[in-house]
């Protein structure tokens, strides 16, 4: 490969998830990870990408977490005040299944939540809410008559520029993930990394787009419930 190609693939736009990214940052050593976990925390407040951002990602990674066949009989909804993850089953039996599990289940649980950034203490069951597809979680409880906000395609969030700055952020939290799961493949990894990526490209759209704020947690929502105007994940975690 010639120079120039050399150049062409380090600009490449999936660049911060290749495998020589994260061979390359781990070969500098634990001192070098200390640095980015010191500095990490402040580049997040300075993007505003806050803990909901990053719940969302832990979320969405549910079936790499808890393997199968839970990934599929049981679903995230929501973290509550306590730390708590609140899991949507199946039915009653998954449920018990999952109890006898728990210890190896809230290993897995944690060790990945660590790699994100974000604590779970626990984890505690929902036997309603498993077969009503992606949730608002407490829209059948106070619905919100907005309706006319515009929601994003494919097409829309592959518009959103994303800065080096973010980028750096996107490769960094691959590392913290990396870090905290050493056994984790380089696949799951850049699953971790594309998640967060999309998550960052939502919130900028929909900013863009000016929806409100959540008076609790400051993130872009759809919706906002109640008489504090706050968003559907920090009224249902209030309420739990």
């Amino acid at each position: 490969m010639d120079e120039k190609n050399k150049d062409s693939d380090a600009k490449a736009y999936d660049a911060p998830y290749t495998k020589q990214h994260l061979a390359g940052a781990r070969a500098k050593g634990r001192k070098n990870f200390a640095e980015i976990s010191r500095v990490l925390p402040q580049v997040l407040r300075k993007l505003g990408l806050d803990n909901r951002l990053k719940e969302q990602t832990f979320i969405n990674l549910w079936p790499h977490i808890v393997g199968q066949p839970f990934g599929t009989l049981s679903r995230p909804i929501f973290i509550d005040n306590e730390r708590n993850i609140v899991v949507a089953v199946r039915d009653a039996s998954t449920g018990q299944e999952m109890t006898f599990a728990k210890v190896q289940l809230l290993k897995a649980i944690r060790q990945a939540a660590r790699g994100v950034g974000i604590e779970i203490t626990g984890m505690r069951f929902d036997l309603k809410r498993f077969n009503e597809g992606p949730v608002d979680p407490i829209i059948e409880i106070l619905p919100d008559p907005s309706h006319g906000l515009p929601e994003p395609t494919a097409e829309d969030l592959a518009a959103i520029v994303v800065t080096p700055e973010q980028y750096e952020e996107i490769a960094a939290l691959g590392i913290s993930y990396k870090e905290a799961q050493p056994e984790a493949a380089d696949a799951l990894v850049r699953r971790v990394q594309s998640l967060f990526e999309k998550e960052i490209r939502l919130r900028t759209w929909r900013e863009g787009k000016g929806y409100p704020r959540c008076n609790k947690c400051g993130d872009v929502t759809p919706r906002l419930h109640g008489t504090t105007l706050i968003c559907a994940q920090c009224f249902a975690a209030g309420m739990s």
